[in-house]
């Protein structure tokens, strides 16, 4: 994917639309997260809590957790994201 501009970066960044990539470093969140979750060994039912105040970026971790889930597809443990 091309790097947007710094002008373009900075106006999606202040946007309160989900990021599509990554602009907040939370990979390693959206990682654990969906490692816990897609881990056979994780007892269930569980719930996830995800806080934050407007504009901080909860609607962009769960769409990075929603790919991470997503590329379990095809694995001995896929999980299905709704």
């Amino acid at each position: 994917m091309t790097p947007l501009p710094p002008a373009q970066r900075l106006l999606s960044i202040l946007s309160d639309q989900p990021a599509g990539e990554d602009q907040l470093n939370f990979d390693p969140y959206a990682r654990t997260l969906a490692g816990i979750v897609a881990d056979p060994g994780t007892d269930t039912p569980l719930t996830i809590g995800v806080f934050g105040g407007w504009g901080q970026g909860k609607t962009s971790l769960m769409r990075m957790v929603q790919r991470q889930l997503d590329d379990t597809a095809g694995t001995d443990f896929p999980v299905q994201t709704v």
